[in-house]
């Protein structure tokens, strides 16, 4: 069941924010591939595109983190309130810098590592990365898997984070083998999809910790009674 006011446990706070993550990941890559259709059929990305392109790439990176962020806390059966879109916001706003800081500990450590020295691309920043998503996802989607076999007590947020997960390794798979082939960054998506998806898991941790630290002891239990959302 998921939790209605605030994550009260570790496990549910961490599965929030790797819905959020998956959310926001997929809706990046759904928007900025239609904005890539339309761009390379006419020609529009050839040499240095036309500004609007870059203006409204940055906008639909920026919905994908707020729709991923809504979507999850919806999706847990949160209601929205001022409170939580303050939360929402510092923390999305603290994201930004721990994919800044990750950035530039990836950069150190590639003039360090002599393997990553001797080959071309930023095989650093793509280990760092897969690893901080595995450790993210990895145990809301077996929760997942365990809860559709069994108790079947959310699984409306399972079958989402499933079907997010899965359709978020098949873009990666598809856009890493047109990178491969055409040499150029469209490879790189699968680094920018996580990217920009941390904001979105910082933000839904953000309100969901501001609600906790707002919520008395005392008044928590009527809180939750009062907002619990119905069977899945």
């Amino acid at each position: 069941m998921s939790d209605p006011v605030r994550s009260t446990t570790w496990k549910g706070r961490l599965r929030l924010c790797a819905d959020a993550f998956l959310l926001a990941g997929l809706l990046f890559v759904v928007t900025q591939g239609a904005l890539a259709l339309p761009a390379t059929a006419l020609g529009l990305d050839d040499g240095s595109p036309p500004e609007w392109i870059g203006l409204l790439s940055a906008l639909l990176t920026l919905a994908a983190v707020v729709g991923g962020a809504v979507g999850a806390w919806s999706l847990h059966g949160r209601a929205l309130s001022g409170r939580v879109w303050l939360g929402l916001a510092l923390g999305a706003v603290l994201g930004g810098p721990l994919v800044s800081v990750v950035v530039m500990v990836a950069a150190g450590l590639s003039r360090i590592v002599p393997w990553s020295r001797r080959s071309e691309g930023p095989w650093v920043l793509v280990a760092m990365v897969a690893l901080g998503v595995l450790a993210l996802l990895a145990v809301p989607v077996v929760d997942a898997v365990r809860d559709l076999a069994g108790a079947r007590a959310d699984v409306r947020a399972d079958r989402v984070r499933l079907a997010a997960l899965l359709l978020s390794l098949v873009a990666v798979a598809i856009t890493a083998t047109i990178g491969a082939v055409r040499g150029d960054e469209t490879g790189e998506v699968g680094i920018f999809l996580a990217l920009v998806a941390v904001p979105a898991a910082t933000a839904v941790l953000g309100a969901d910790l501001l609600l906790a630290a707002r919520t008395s002891p005392r008044d928590a239990p009527t809180a939750a009674t009062s907002d619990a959302p119905g069977p899945a």
